[in-house]
């Protein structure tokens, strides 16, 4: 069967004139960040996510997360860094003075502006809310970080479904001990029950309210041996998950 479908079709030509100077406002916009983002529109999305976790409302038994390294670098312009406040206020428009202060107290001595704009973003928008989710799912959750250099946003996913790909670190124990904990954990909702035996490697399971420790897969400074080992949170991200406190209600997280 075929269908013809036409993508604008739901646009009546009416709309035209608005869909124009959408584009045209959009074009001087930060690059980096998402263009479109969910929004609460009482329909649809009724409450806030981090709002619907404090009460428990989750679609799920348990949680395996893993984050990267550098989240936030592949998602900011180097060419034009702003301040620590100035930055967080064009992702965040809706924060207000009293936010944006503290978001220059916690990141504004943070290394160059360039650097402080990378922490924000993948702080705020992936680093963090991880740690919501690792408390929503209290006892059932288990965390981890791919640190293979330079880390960054997506370089995981290779290392899922690795057959075919040139991979910065091709370690057959690296390997089956990260990718295999997906597999274990799809199977049997527990990354430590393992369905290849020769995953030896074990994901501590956290306490009943996260107890600040996570497993992180990584390779010795020569690049031959891996390095996977539980390590305790970075204490400086804290200061992100501290501010989301402060500021999801203004950011619809």
């Amino acid at each position: 069967m075929y269908l013809k479908l036409d993508s604008l079709a739901c646009h009546p030509p009416s709309h035209s004139a608005v869909l124009q100077t959408a584009n045209i406002q959009l074009g001087p916009d930060l690059g980096g960040p998402f263009t479109a983002a969910p929004v609460i529109d009482g329909t649809f999305i009724r409450q806030r996510p981090t709002e619907a976790l404090r009460q428990g409302k989750l679609n799920g038994k348990a949680l395996l997360a893993v984050t990267n390294a550098d989240e936030g670098s592949i998602f900011v312009d180097p060419s034009a860094p702003l301040n620590a406040s100035a930055y967080a206020s064009q992702i965040f428009p809706k924060l207000g003075q009293k936010e944006l202060a503290a978001i220059e107290e916690a990141y504004g001595g943070l290394g160059s502006m360039l650097n402080q704009n990378i922490l924000i973003n993948g702080e705020a928008l992936l680093t963090c809310p991880t740690y919501y989710l690792l408390k929503a799912f209290q006892g059932r959750s288990w965390k981890g970080e791919f640190a293979i250099p330079p880390g960054v946003h997506g370089l995981d996913l290779d290392y899922y479904y690795p057959i075919g790909k040139n991979l910065t670190f091709n370690n057959a124990t690296f390997i089956t001990s990260f990718g295999g904990s997906f597999m274990s954990f799809a199977v049997s909702l527990d990354p430590n029950i393992k369905v290849d035996p020769l995953n030896n490697i074990s994901l501590h399971l956290n306490g009943p309210v996260y107890n600040g420790e996570e497993m992180k897969f990584n390779q010795t400074q020569e690049n031959t041996i891996t390095d996977i080992r539980l390590v305790t949170t970075d204490q400086a991200l804290w200061r992100g998950v501290d501010l989301g406190e402060l500021w999801r209600t203004h950011t619809g997280q």
